[in-house]
């Protein structure tokens, strides 16, 4: 895969090309989590599509900055609201010593829920890039919804 696909951005980068709202959602400094449970009205739930040791994409290879030839777990949910999707996410989990426990059989539990309430976890700056469609599961494309 080519890496280009995906032109990471830092939130000053972006502020001219998406509205406040769209800035505040992406690079709010809170939990996701926990955003979309209050706008839901505590109808959030979680779908975890697959968590499994595999290999990454090229271009998570370079923006983690790890050796191709290793196998990280991958984690892919889509969160819901009121039983809609409305949230892909896509996560690679690299543990080491102090988060492996942590991180072990999370199931249905968002991640942002652990990341949250865990001091083993600090949150570095967001960065946003398009994701491009081909790469989304089928299911929850937009152009199938």
């Amino acid at each position: 895969m080519d890496s280009c696909l995906f032109n990471w951005q830092k939130c000053h980068r972006l502020q001219k090309q998406l509205s406040e709202l769209e800035i505040d959602w992406l690079f709010g400094e809170g939990s996701l989590t926990q955003r979309l449970t209050l706008l839901s009205n505590h109808h959030f739930s979680l779908a975890v599509l697959s968590e499994k040791e595999t290999y990454l994409r090229e271009d998570e290879y370079v923006y983690l900055n790890i050796a191709s030839s290793r196998k990280e777990r991958v984690r892919e949910v889509v969160l819901k609201g009121h039983n809609e999707p409305w949230v892909y996410a896509r996560s690679v989990i690299i543990p080491d010593d102090k988060t492996s426990d942590t991180l072990i059989d999370i199931g249905q539990k968002p991640l942002g829920a652990i990341l949250f309430t865990s001091n083993h976890f600090q949150r570095s700056e967001l960065e946003a890039a398009s994701y491009p469609i081909h790469l989304m599961p089928s299911l929850y494309r937009y152009d199938n919804l």
